[in-house]
């Protein structure tokens, strides 16, 4: 009998060791559920920074190229004056000219040799 009491807690005892291997007890539950809130926290810290990168991205973005928008309109209306101001020059010069070319005829007109 003694023999087969220390067989049954032998037995006993392997089965609850082979228990605890296979069951996880309450702390490691706990690290568990602390371990998977860590890591939700951490994806949702990395969610909310790659949104925030995108939102700033998109921000100066459109910042940047409504500059470039406007820079561009202050640089051709430059443009556009020097050409307007070439072109009064030009076509002041042109008249200058004609009215030099008509007063140099009336004058070899009138002028007797």
């Amino acid at each position: 009998m003694s023999f087969l009491k220390t067989l049954e807690e032998c037995s006993n005892s392997f089965s609850l060791q082979h228990l605890k291997q296979i069951t996880p007890t309450s702390s490691e539950k706990q690290k568990e559920r602390e371990e998977s809130k860590k890591k939700k926290r951490q994806a949702e810290f990395a969610s909310a920074v790659v949104s925030h990168v995108k939102t700033f991205r998109d921000f100066h973005g459109a910042l940047s190229s409504r500059w470039k928008k406007i820079n561009r309109g202050i640089a051709n209306a430059y443009a556009n004056r020097l050409k307007r101001k070439q072109a009064k020059e030009e076509r002041e010069e042109r008249d200058r000219l004609a009215l030099l070319r008509v007063s140099f005829y009336l004058f070899s007109f009138f002028t007797v040799y």
